[in-house]
């Protein structure tokens, strides 16, 4: 009985073992196991131990063997860019960034500035309307400004690819990218659940279908998107199409959902999904 094998027991001295009996074992170990051990090495010492030592053997073996895949830039980014470099690309970036911004806050310095904010005279509600105004119109204009920048730097559509860091077309992409980043979670909690979700990101490029439902979904690229009539996109569910690699390059792909599909709650679909 397997109890009463020892790891230490002679095959042919201790139980008895014969050489039919040993080629029946050896071929039970490879079909069953899938443990490939020699008639000779088996023959040399017939215990459990030398028989477990010896596929240890192989397997290192084995594993010595197996060439190492080269390194794949269009997977791991360009390894030989230099850190400081991409940095210093990006602390340029937030420059224009803020740039675009302090543009967008223009008709809110007029509005406060053509009604006289702050003037001590004035009742403290009416200041606080022109206030409450001019943040309103903040929030109206900087999505139009990211939108027209947007159509500018990068178009309606792009492309899956992957882009070099340090490059123009990288500093395009990712100007737009934090832009975005500032209004689409906002505009993905005012409007989700809603049928002006959907136009809204229609109107940043994604090609979404009739009678879609999206939740709270914030897609980070609408131009690389598309999903079908009667989708159903539910709450927390992650479309990737973005991914920024340590060395600063960026890889894009689209991802594509069918009609009368669920996307049920907190999934997520990868960089070239399609269902």
């Amino acid at each position: 009985s397997p109890g009463s094998i020892s790891r230490d027991g002679d095959f042919f001295n201790t139980y008895g073992g014969n050489s039919f009996l040993a080629i029946e074992v050896l071929s039970c170990m490879r079909e069953r196991l899938g443990i490939d051990i020699s008639v000779r090495a088996f023959y040399s010492d017939p215990t459990v131990a030398a028989c477990a030592l010896q596929q240890q053997k192989c397997t290192e073996e084995k594993a010595l063997d197996i060439p190492l895949a080269p390194v794949d830039v269009s997977v791991l980014g360009d390894l030989k860019t230099n850190p400081v470099q991409v940095a210093m690309f990006k602390v340029f970036g937030l420059f224009v960034v803020y740039g675009i911004v302090g543009i967008a806050l223009l008709p809110t310095f007029a509005v406060i500035r053509g009604f006289g904010y702050g003037i001590e005279s004035r009742m403290f509600i009416v200041n606080g309307l022109i206030l409450l105004l001019a943040l309103v119109l903040f929030m109206l204009t900087l999505p139009f400004v990211v939108w027209a920048v947007k159509m500018l730097l990068i178009g309606k559509r792009q492309s899956s690819r992957t882009i070099a860091a340090c490059s123009w077309t990288h500093f395009r992409i990712w100007v737009v990218d934090r832009l975005w980043d500032m209004i689409a979670g906002g505009i993905a909690e005012t409007f989700g659940g809603t049928t002006l979700l959907p136009i809204i990101y229609r109107g940043f490029g994604a090609r979404i279908g009739k009678n879609v439902f999206l939740d709270d979904t914030v897609l980070r690229n609408p131009e690389l998107v598309e999903i079908g009539d009667g989708t159903i996109v539910e709450r927390g569910a992650v479309l990737e199409t973005f991914v920024e690699f340590p060395s600063g390059s960026i890889m894009l792909d689209g991802v594509k959902v069918g009609s009368r599909c669920i996307i049920e709650p907190n999934t997520v679909l990868g960089l070239g999904c399609k269902i």
